[in-house]
Parts: structure tokens; C-alpha cells; sequence
């Protein structure tokens, strides 16, 4: 038996020791956060490609939240404009057939054809997202990508003003087929081109919708492919882990041991091992 008594046999030991409790710590942390990478002097280069992967992958998320915000928007518009334009549409029926009806019957369908315009003005006025009004003069211009570039953006073109209309101002509009002054055939003209205004506004947010969804379905690939790159970089391995992890614990118990007792064994043998082990 040799007894460990010099001076650098121990600090062999002391340095061992230090190592060991190094690995154990190391996969511990690793183990705990799910993470290889959990400061940068874990893997500098590494560090520094999944900041940018991270920076990224919030960019997508946020991006791909304003698309599918613009796209709740989109819809509402879009079936607003269709329901106007099917009511503006009934209207010039209505006026079709006054244009050859009786003076009672001329009353019947101009209340009714009122009533179908109160309907247009609502929708108009009272068509909102959250708090805000949908039908706007200014319309939207939604962020829906990752950079900032026109790439990024759409637009949605949601003015019901007059000069939008030709010149139909939809708030203030009566129809008229009973007065001195009504114009059936000027009626029937005027709805059946505000009729086509509201198709191609409806079409309009239709071809939105669509750009939308390919926007959606684009970056949620993207956006898988980063995570996907991101998780290779700092995701621990940890079947790797767990050995190192064993491995380190069963290194610390030895030179542990071997501090402890100063002639159960070699020590020079159990220090050649033991630094094996530990490069």
C-alpha cells in the first residue's frame, strides 16, 4: 500500500475533484433547462446563431399573430361588402318593378326598398373589429411579415365614401319611386352601378383573404424550419447528458474516496485513471 503524502499527488487530486464537480454541474444545468447552450462560454458561435434563430422565431410570432389578426378583418369586411351589394342588388328589382307597377303597389315597394337601404347604412355604420369601425375611410394597412420591407405589408381597401361610390353617398341616400320628382330608370342606373362598386370591393377583399392565407401558410413553415434549426443548436441530447452526468458523479465518489483514505490503493494508478477519464 502507498500512502498519498506529497504534495502534488494531492493537488492532482484537488484538481480532479474540481473537474468532476465541473462535469456534474455542467449536465445537471443541461438536464434541468432542456438546453446545451445555456450561456454564451457554453458555445460562443453557438450562442450567438440561436440569439439571431431566437430573434427570429419572435419576429415570426408576432407576424404571423398581425396576419391572422388582418385576416379576422379581412373576412368581416368581405362579407360586409357581399350583404351590401345583395341589398343593393334587391333594390334595383324592386325598382325594376316599380317602373311598371300601380301607385299603391309603387308605395308597397318603395317601403320595402327603404327598408333595405336602412339595412345598407347599417351594416355600413355599425360593422366593427373589437371597438373600431371596419368600413373606414382610410382603410388598413396590415404588417403581416418579419421585416418591413412592402413585402411585409397588405392593404385593404375598406371606403364606402361617395367619391369611392360614384358619388353614392350611402348615409344620406332615400329612394324615391312614389314622389313628383322620382326618377325610376335613374334608380335602377344608380344601384345597378353601386351593385357592381360593392362586387368589386367584395372581390377586392376576397383577393386579400387569399394573399393572406398564403402569407399564414408561408410563415408558419418558416417559422417551423427556425424552431426546428434553433432546437439542433442549444437542445440538450440527454441520453448524452445522463452518461456524462454518471459518469462525472461516479469520477467525484472516487477522488472523493481516495482523499479519504490514504492507503487503500495506489494511488498513482488510481490518479492515471482518474485523469484519463477527466480530458
Amino acid at each position: 500500500m502507498i500512502s498519498i503524502s506529497n504534495q502534488s499527488q494531492t493537488l492532482s487530486l484537488m484538481n480532479a475533484l474540481k473537474k468532476a464537480t465541473d462535469m456534474t454541474n455542467k449536465s445537471a444545468a443541461r438536464l434541468s433547462s432542456g438546453y446545451r447552450i445555456n450561456s454564451a462560454s457554453d458555445d460562443p458561435a453557438g450562442y450567438m446563431i440561436a440569439s439571431g434563430l431566437t430573434k427570429q422565431i419572435k419576429g415570426y410570432e408576432v407576424a404571423n399573430q398581425n396576419a391572422v389578426t388582418a385576416q379576422s378583418i379581412t373576412k368581416i369586411a368581405e362579407s360586409g361588402f357581399q350583404s351590401m351589394s345583395d341589398a343593393a342588388l334587391e333594390i334595383k328589382t324592386l325598382a325594376l318593378q316599380a317602373s311598371t307597377a300601380t301607385d299603391d303597389e309603387k308605395v308597397a315597394l318603395e317601403t320595402k326598398a327603404k327598408s333595405i337601404m336602412d339595412q345598407i347604412r347599417s351594416v355600413k355604420n355599425s360593422t366593427k373589429y373589437s371597438d373600431s369601425a371596419v368600413y373606414t375611410k382610410e382603410g388598413y394597412t396590415f404588417q403581416v411579415g418579419y421585416t418591413t420591407d412592402e413585402y411585409s405589408k397588405l392593404s385593404l381597401d375598406t371606403s364606402l365614401e361617395a367619391e369611392d361610390l360614384h358619388d353614392f353617398d350611402i348615409d344620406s341616400y332615400e329612394v324615391d319611386f312614389t314622389s313628383e320628382d322620382a326618377n325610376i330608370d335613374e334608380t335602377i342606373e344608380t344601384f345597378d352601378q353601386l351593385t357592381d362598386d360593392l362586387n368589386m370591393k367584395t372581390m377586392h377583399a376576397a383577393n386579400v383573404s387569399t394573399s393572406l392565407d398564403s402569407v399564414i401558410e408561408s410563415q408558419e413553415v418558416t417559422y417551423a424550419n427556425i424552431v426546428e434549426a434553433r432546437s439542433n443548436i442549444i437542445d440538450t441530447d440527454i441520453a448524452y447528458e445522463m452518461s456524462e452526468l454518471v459518469k462525472s458523479e461516479i469520477m467525484a465518489s472516487m477522488v472523493t474516496a481516495l482523499m479519504q483514505q490514504t492507503q487503500s490503493m495506489n494511488a498513482n494508478l488510481l490518479l492515471g485513471l482518474i485523469s484519463g477519464v477527466t480530458k
